[in-house]
C-alpha cells in the first residue's frame, strides 16, 4: 500500500511524506511486514 501524509512541526513547518507498506495475510489476519518512509525530492 502507498500513502501520503503530512506532519506539522512545532515551528509550524509542514513536511509532506510518503510511506509504502508491505502487508501479508497470516491465518486470516493482515500484518505489516515492512514499511518504507520517504521524503519526496524538492523541485
Amino acid at each position: 500500500m502507498d500513502t501520503k501524509y503530512e506532519i506539522k512541526l512545532e515551528s509550524n513547518q509542514v513536511r509532506n511524506l510518503w510511506s509504502t507498506f508491505i502487508v501479508v495475510q497470516q491465518e486470516g489476519n493482515w500484518k505489516i511486514a515492512a514499511i518504507r518512509n520517504m521524503s519526496p525530492a524538492q523541485r
